[in-house]
């Protein structure tokens, strides 16, 4: 099986396996969507991307953390043998803290963003930062953090159409996480956030077997041949690894 696309125009994913079914990598400055439930992955899948980047082909990166403290993502990610501190002080890395206020706490760090959230000036603090370090990735994660405290779903929904119209200006190819509403057999938390993206993927955790398997499906990559399947992947002590050459499911 062969997918076709641009190569030189393509941002790698660093997901191993991944590039291979979407043709080599993302579209650089394409917005792509991380969806599942708790437990697939979803924060892993943008911290690899960013992590891979910075290290593996000299791209900076941004990561927006509105779910995890900082401090507890550099613990975890640790166990993966990634050094985000040792990013961040190269400056191949910022994290800006848009949790603490969120869990209502003193924040710390170096960045923070303070509830309630404005969008513009959340996306000027982005854009200062993505100059001041040249960065090409960016990660925001998640998005029903970042508008938790909207009250009107109608304008939660206005609020995400125009995120997307501001991220296609920065120049930086985008990772956003959002849940699938599995119950309500939705794609994303408001029925809104894939229509901003260039790009879906929905991560799942089911049991099969008395045993919670993990998979992962492209369902959109605009501007390329994709695959349709469900790969299986793990989380393994590298990271997330996908098997592209075992069956599908």
């Amino acid at each position: 099986m062969k997918f076709s696309g641009k190569i030189m125009d393509r941002i790698k994913s660093g997901i191993i396996g991944l590039d291979y079914i979407i043709g080599g990598g993302f579209f650089q400055s394409s917005t792509i969507l991380i969806s599942g439930g708790a437990g697939t992955g979803k924060s892993i899948f943008g911290i690899q991307f960013l992590y891979k980047g910075a290290m593996e082909h000299n791209e900076n990166g941004i990561l927006l953390a509105v779910e995890e403290r900082p401090r507890d993502i550099r613990r975890y990610m640790l166990g993966f043998g990634w050094d985000l501190k040792k990013l961040e002080d190269q400056n191949k890395l910022v994290i800006i803290d848009a949790s603490a206020a969120r869990l209502g706490i003193p924040s710390g760090e170096k960045y923070v963003e303070m509830r309630p959230f404005e969008l513009d000036s959340l996306m000027s603090t982005i854009i200062k930062i993505i100059e001041k370090i040249q960065a090409k990735r960016l990660v925001i994660d998640s998005i029903p953090s970042l508008f938790l405290q909207q009250e009107h779903e109608l304008a939660i929904r206005r609020e995400i159409l125009r995120l997307g119209a501001l991220l296609s200006e920065t120049g930086c190819t985008a990772i956003l996480t959002t849940e699938a509403d599995t119950q309500g057999n939705k794609l994303s938390k408001f029925g809104v956030e894939e229509f901003i993206a260039q790009g879906l993927v929905l991560l799942s955790l089911k049991e099969q077997a008395t045993e919670l398997k993990r998979s992962l499906i492209v369902l959109k990559m605009r501007g390329t041949k994709h695959s349709t399947r469900r790969y299986p992947f793990d989380i393994t002590p590298n990271g997330i690894v996908m098997h592209t050459s075992e069956e599908a499911y």
